[in-house]
């Protein structure tokens, strides 16, 4: 990831960690989907310009969307596909918003090659974030 786009890329590392973290917190379907809506309604607030609720995670995504126009429609329906126990790609979907950031032709595909590397690495997800941000 580009230097210029690192905090903005580790914030919405940070939004993605809280919501995977929704299915370990909870085994109730409908209880997860009212987590995954509140995070949704959120991130609503802010790209219409509305006060959010107090969370530094929310405060930082505030900060990307001030000056830039990410589309968060398909993250969070693949999240609710994924808490309905549907055959889906959340990371994918994830990854689509962190490529969104790099403005730069060859950055995003020096970033893209990276990604498909690091998801041939096997089904082991647990350290995604980790391996991403250190570039293993």
């Amino acid at each position: 990831m580009p230097r210029q786009n690192r905090r903005n890329a580790l914030a919405l590392m940070a939004m993605h960690v809280e919501l995977n973290a929704i299915a370990m917190k909870s085994t109730d379907p409908m209880i997860r989907l009212i987590r995954l809506k509140w995070w949704g309604d959120e991130v609503e607030k802010i790209t219409s310009g509305n006060p959010h609720a107090d969370s530094p995670v929310l405060d930082e995504v505030e900060t990307i969307l001030s000056c830039s126009t990410l589309k968060f429609d398909n993250y969070f329906d693949q999240f609710e596909k994924s808490f309905r126990d549907e055959l889906c790609d959340v990371d994918e979907a994830f990854y689509d918003i962190l490529t969104s950031l790099i403005h730069n032709e060859k950055a995003k595909s020096k970033f893209i090659k990276k990604l498909m590397l690091h998801d041939q690495l096997g089904d082991d997800v647990s350290l995604r974030a980790f391996r991403l941000l250190f570039g293993v």
